[in-house]
């Protein structure tokens, strides 16, 4: 039957040409080729109705041979008919004269695989390269693959009818080969006018020399001889008779010479292939009933041909069973699980096979091929690994490979990307190895077993050896029956670099696997267990978003558990490590941590609130799961530019993607994997047995011309199809089967929003700042409604009341219209930019940059939630709550709100918030959005203060810490003694006040402040108006200016002030009086901080397109010394001296701190943060310890710079960063981070970017605030 198809398809231009649906569809319904159903289905595809007729039919020989007969009931078809037949006629005689093997009624046709063969067999020519050999593992359907080859047309006229089909399975040797080639010969001279010889000669070379002669023939000029099966070299030279020779074979090396063509058959059937040859065994329609069953028949199998047609003559034997009940597909199933393959006769014949090449290696490579024993099935292999298993070099490793793949035992693939080779083993030979392994596996899976305490502090993250071994160490322990080892996974360190090199996945995967081996069945290591896994959920994602973090320090915010339990073991034997303690102040925080994409994220949509499909920059598709980080994710390739559009149907297993390559893509979800799967085990895993890998797992839609499409909807009935809008203003619904064109409509403008209704019967779009609704099956003119520029999204709103509602979203606004009566309903004006939006059966959620809007649509009711995250791509609802995704370049992170508010304090604004310190705990105080003010002491609430109802813009403690200070929009400013509940308030202004800030009165009476019961210093305010100067709650001095300031610093009896523009301003103030008010001096000034004690003023300006530092000494208002001056590459947004004045730190946008000694002019950069560094803060002292907060907070040892710099060249004596140690308790004796210069520790606070840092007097204890507003305390942990 597969000549029938083979033809069909020959004639298939000549057929879509002639050929019309409405001359046989009669004959197609009533022979039973076609239904129906699928009569209407075909019909609909109008411009290519005899394209889709003949890909159902080229699917089953037997419908082609019926379909072939129907043809020459058409009159104008005739001829093509007679033609296809005469092609039939003559290939069956030739394949019957040549000896061909039959084809099996279940024969699939194997396009991909064959194509390959065909290119080549056209290529062979006797004069140059004559042999094709086609070599591959027994099985894989080498000989049926050239057997579908040749019986075409083609290849009928190609060889002048004369192929001859020769199997030498049997003879192994040139003795035994004589009675085949004497078939030959007989068979050949009955295609000449030779005279046959009457016997056979005894001799081989003689008959040889007749056979040559035979084929000096004009008539076999051209002709094929099939060689099936070859064992050996030798044989394949008795048949070099000077025709064109095609050979199957186990092994490459029996053809010698340079003159041949090889084709590898590594992969089996593809799985489609599977299912149509498991449906063509059942006899069935359709296996969607048992699709599930059967793609993991296919799995299991590796899509191996001799293996499935196996199940299939299992099924076909029990049809009726495996059609209506799971009885058999799961016993298949457990049998090929249990036994790693199909026992059954073929399948042994196959490893005898197997065994029998194997023999023919020398002993040392026989010994090596044995050892590959140790690998888990389908998994890949890299040299390096090999390397350290054999204790052999490259080159041999791969001399070695080169070997066993010419005799079809493993399969390799030349990774562009690893720029190195990667093996596999077939599971049909790893059956064979477990089964036959002469050599002792247990030895192997030691040997890998004893690198892992190598690798765990030395090998850098990508190094291949390392990674495998964390992969598949339960594994290998587990083999290696050393059942001691699993007491690794309570080792944190070994947690920390599996979680780092294989994803927190693939480690909660080992717990789960091997629970039994790591606890031993005891309840104490049980809790243990229980902990640990408790702890990778929570913390794991941390150590990819801050890899130099130690996995110590995430245990120790684990509180009062067995992690950290270990964590105090281990810091305690490792005094020289610095380690905090964290107590959250605040119950809302919450883990948002992002996950890193290929290429700059574009967009995204959820799969469910833990899985998000985002499309890239690249045109790469990633899945990207948030309940367990997972190092491998699935990838879609197939966009060649940015994907700018994702969008889930609603049935939840495909998704579009719309690109700027001008095509839209629709992709289906990849099945679930076996967790132990190397598919997710491995980063770069690839199939190499199965040809799906390299099939296009999408369909693809393309406009004509320049036109593209830029949106697209599913139906919500469930239909084959889908409508897309384009840039030139076309409508079209496509099939998503075919991928052809149902119907178009055009109208000429952009069409930026389209969407099909709650029946799916009409579909609406945005149009020229109107919505447009047609009947969706031709594609008619139905009404228009609405009138808004720039509209962005079209939202379903779910019926209820039998209201039929559509939201139409813009930038800025919404109106919900009901579509059928064309009626507006509701319409809300947001004060932000609406990014996205979503609908759940109670609420359609807008999110915007500053604001998520929840609308209400059954009480039509809005109310808004301030976001501070930035604009979401993208939304999801679960109850009270709404669950985010945004983006930032090539990071993508999920977020949380809550629609219901905390009790503890958020700090929402931090001219609102200041702190205090009282030896280790600090006090702070809050104020919300209702003026209502909150005042804490560590976790403690001392009061709330309602008693202010001035509106509060501003506040800080006085330097005694016993009195807020708080400014209001009123120019009133309070004092309130909060130990005494007493408040006292005076007006300084008309204007609100932005800035208050306490400064010392007088120099030499700083540390008297501290141990003051009413000590306020002298209090700067300021309005938009004026600068009011405070001392004992009196105002002193007025001054009038004429913008509102940004900072203000007083240098001993000199007042510093910038104001929002960037203009600089300085005065001598005495007593109260102000003198030599000088401005002007410096523009654009975006930053500035001072040093006390030295006078020092350091300025940061805007000059063009650079940033340029400058330190001035101020000695008075006439005397201005700039003594340091530097051009800073990235925008610095904070600064900070050292205490001794040596020092000073910038903070810079892009995530660098950079350090200058103001000494020496010697200059460093500090690499650690990935974005803006919003605080620096130096402890009070001599020891130039420095503390950085941005998307995480570390800690810096500038000690060596300072020496180094001062020396103005690196102290040669010192070994490296790393040995260099401090001076002082706390920090004595800690060491340096092994890669990051003079970086003691950091950590991130929940994956959350941080925007504030204050530090106890000791700087031993540190509270920090995240963005979000979250409290956070962090003590150093003395053991």
């Amino acid at each position: 039957m597969a000549i029938y198809i083979n033809v069909v398809q020959e004639f298939r231009k000549e057929l879509e040409t002639g050929l019309a649906l409405n001359d046989i569809v009669d004959d197609l319904i009533s022979e039973k080729l076609i239904d129906e159903k699928l009569y209407a289905e075909i019909w609909t595809h109008q411009n290519d109705q005899i394209n889709c007729l003949l890909d159902l039919i080229v699917k089953d020989g037997k419908r082609c041979a019926k379909f072939i007969g129907m043809l020459g009931t058409v009159s104008h078809m005739k001829n093509i008919s007679d033609s296809i037949k005469d092609s039939i006629d003559k290939i069956c005689q030739m394949i019957v004269i040549g000896g061909f093997p039959e084809f099996s009624l279940n024969y699939v046709v194997r396009n991909s695989v064959a194509d390959r063969i065909k290119e080549k067999a056209l290529e062979l020519d006797p004069k140059f390269c004559s042999t094709l050999v086609v070599h591959g593992l027994p099985g894989f359907g080498k000989s049926c693959l050239v057997n579908q080859v040749l019986q075409t047309k083609r290849f009928l006229e190609t060889s002048g009818g004369a192929m001859f089909w020769i199997n030498l399975g049997e003879h192994s040797d040139t003795t035994a080969v004589i009675n085949p080639l004497w078939s030959l010969y007989l068979t050949a001279v009955k295609l000449t006018n030779h005279v046959a010889l009457t016997h056979r000669p005894e001799d081989i070379v003689v008959l040889q020399n007749e056979v040559k002669k035979i084929f000096l023939d004009e008539k076999l000029a051209n002709a094929y001889i099939i060689l099936d099966d070859v064992k050996s070299a030798e044989v394949l030279d008795v048949f070099k008779l000077r025709c064109k020779i095609i050979v199957t074979t186990q092994d490459k090396n029996v053809a010698n010479d340079f003159q041949a063509f090889f084709v590898k058959v590594t992969t089996g059937f593809t799985k489609k292939e599977s299912l149509e040859l498991l449906r063509k065994s059942l006899e069935t329609d359709s296996l969607c009933a048992k699709e599930t069953f059967a793609n993991k028949i296919h799995e299991l199998c590796d899509g191996c041909p001799m293996l499935l047609n196996i199940i299939g003559s299992i099924l076909k034997d029990s049809r009726e069973e495996a059609l209506s009940t799971d009885i058999i597909w799961d016993s298949i199933i457990h049998e090929i699980v249990e036994n790693d393959y199909l026992p059954h006769p073929t399948t042994e014949k196959v490893i005898h096979m197997i065994k029998r090449f194997v023999s023919c290696l020398n002993q040392k490579i026989q010994k090596y091929f044995h050892s590959l024993a140790v690998f888990p099935k389908h998994v890949n292999i890299r040299p390096e690994i090999l390397m350290k298993l054999w204790d052999e070099k490259y080159y041999a490793v791969r001399q070695i490979m080169v070997e066993l793949e010419n005799k079809s035992l493993i399969v390799s693939f030349y990774n562009k990307d690893l720029k190195t080779y990667i093996y596999s083993i077939h599971s049909l030979v790893r059956t064979y190895l477990v089964e036959r392994a002469d050599v002792d596996i247990k030895f192997y899976h030691k040997k890998l077993i004893s690198e892992c305490q190598d690798v765990i502090n030395k090998a850098p993250p990508d190094d291949s050896i390392a990674n495998y071994i964390f992969g598949y160490y339960g594994y290998h322990a587990k083999h290696a029956e050393l059942y001691d080892k699993f007491e690794k996974f309570f080792d944190l360190r070994f947690i920390e670099n599996k979680i780092k090199r294989c994803g927190s996945a693939d480690l909660l995967t080992d717990f789960d696997t091997y629970r039994d081996l790591i606890t031993k069945k005891e309840p104490r290591l049980e809790r243990k267990l229980n902990d640990y896994i408790k702890f990778v959920n929570a913390y794991s994602a941390h150590l990819h978003i801050s890899p130099e973090t130690n996995i110590i320090q995430f245990a120790f915010f684990h509180d009062n558990n067995c992690v950290y339990e270990e964590a105090r073991n281990i810091a305690s034997n490792n005094p020289d490590h610095l380690y905090f303690k964290l107590e959250p102040y605040s119950d809302a925080h919450k883990n948002f941590p992002s996950l890193k994409t290929k290429s700059t994220a574009t967009s995204t949509c959820f799969v469910n609130s833990k899985e998000v499909v985002v499309g890239t920059y690249s045109g790469s598709i990633e899945i990207k799961s948030f309940h367990q980080y997972q190092q491998k994710v699935q990838h879609f390739e197939g966009h060649t530019d940015q994907v700018f559009s994702v969008q889930l149907s609603p049935d939840g297993k495909s998704f579009l993607s719309i690109s700027l390559d001008r095509t839209a893509k629709l992709w289906k979800f990849t099945e679930e994997l076996d967790p132990q799967s190397p598919k997710l085990k491995q980063i770069h895993w690839k199939n190499l047995h199965s040809p799906d890998e390299n099939i296009e797992s999408y369909k693809t839609f393309k406009m004509q011309d320049k036109d593209y499409i830029i949106s697209a909807a599913f139906p919500y009935d469930g239909s084959d199809e889908i409508v897309t809008a384009s840039k030139n203003g076309k409508i079209t619904r496509w099939n998503i089967k075919t991928a052809a064109i149902i119907r178009e409509s055009a109208l000429g403008l952009p069409i930026s929003h389209i969407s099909y209704v709650h029946d799916s019967q009409q579909i609406i779009f945005s149009y020229d700042g109107k919505i447009y609704n047609y009947v969706r099956d031709k594609l008619l003119y139905n009404g228009q409604f609405a009138l808004l520029e720039d509209i962005t999204n079209l939202i379903l709103i779910p019926a209820f009341s039998d209201l039929k509602e559509v939201a139409v979203v813009t930038a800025t606004k919404f109106e919900v219209w009901e579509y059928r009566h064309k009626v507006k309903r509701f319409a809300f004006e947001a004060n932000s930019k609406i990014t996205s939006a979503v609908v759940n059966s109670d609420y359609l959620v807008l999110g915007g940059d500053s604001c998520i809007y929840v609308y209400n649509y059954k009480l039509q009711h809005v109310i808004s939630y301030n976001n501070d995250y930035g604009g979401p791509r993208s939304l999801y609802i679960l109850p009270n709550l709404v669950v985010f995704i945004l983006i930032d370049k090539e990071r993508v992170q999920r977020c949380e709100l809550h629609l219901e508010s905390s009790e503890k304090p958020l700090i929402q604004d931090l001219s609102h918030f200041s702190c205090y310190w009282k030896d280790s705990l600090p006090i702070y105080f809050t104020v919300n959005t209702e003026n209502k003010i909150d005042i804490f002491h560590g976790h403690s609430t001392i009061l709330s203060v309602i008693e202010i109802v001035d509106k509060v813009t501003f506040g800080t403690f006085s330097l005694c810490g016993n009195y807020l200070i708080l400014g209001t929009r009123t120019g009133k400013i309070y004092f309130y003694n909060y130990k005494k509940k007493k408040i006292s308030e005076i007006t300084v202004s008309d204007g609100g006040i932005s800035l208050i800030k306490c400064f010392e009165s007088d120099i030499d009476r700083v540390d008297s402040y501290y141990d003051s019961a009413d000590m306020y210093g002298r209090v700067v305010a300021a309005s938009n108006k004026k600068i009011v100067i405070l001392v004992d709650k009196k105002p002193v001095i007025e001054l009038d200016i004429s913008q509102e300031l940004s900072d203000i610093f007083c240098l001993r009896n000199l007042l510093i002030t910038i104001d929002v523009d960037g203009k600089f301003a300085v005065a001598r103030i005495f007593e109260d009086k102000c003198f030599g008010w000088v401005s002007g001096l410096y523009e654009d000034v975006i930053l500035a901080t001072v040093h006390k004690e030295k006078n020092f003023l350091a300025i940061v300006c805007k000059e063009g397109k650079e940033h340029v530092l400058r330190v001035i000494v101020l000695d008075d208002v006439a005397t201005m010394k700039v003594i340091f001056h530097s051009r800073v590459c990235s925008e610095p947004k904070c600064l900070c001296f050292s205490s001794s004045g040596k020092l000073l730190a910038a903070g810079c946008k892009n995530g660098d701190i950079r350090i200058f000694n103001l000494e020496n002019n010697a200059q460093d950069v500090m690499a650690l943060h990935k974005r803006s560094v919003e605080r620096l803060l130096f402890a009070p002292n001599f020891e130039s310890i420095l503390v950085s907060v941005g998307d995480q907070i570390a800690w810096w040892n500038l000690n060596s710079f300072q020496e180094q710099s001062e020396a103005k060249a690196l102290n040669s004596h010192l070994d490296s960063h790393q040995l260099r140690v401090f001076t002082f308790d706390p920090w004595k004796d800690k060491k340096l981070h092994d890669t990051v210069p003079y970086l003691l520790t950091s950590t991130n606070l929940h994956g959350k970017h941080l925007r504030y840092i204050s530090a106890s007097k000791d700087f031993r204890s540190f509270l920090v605030v995240d963005v979000d507003g979250n409290i956070f305390k962090m003590d150093i942990i003395n053991l």
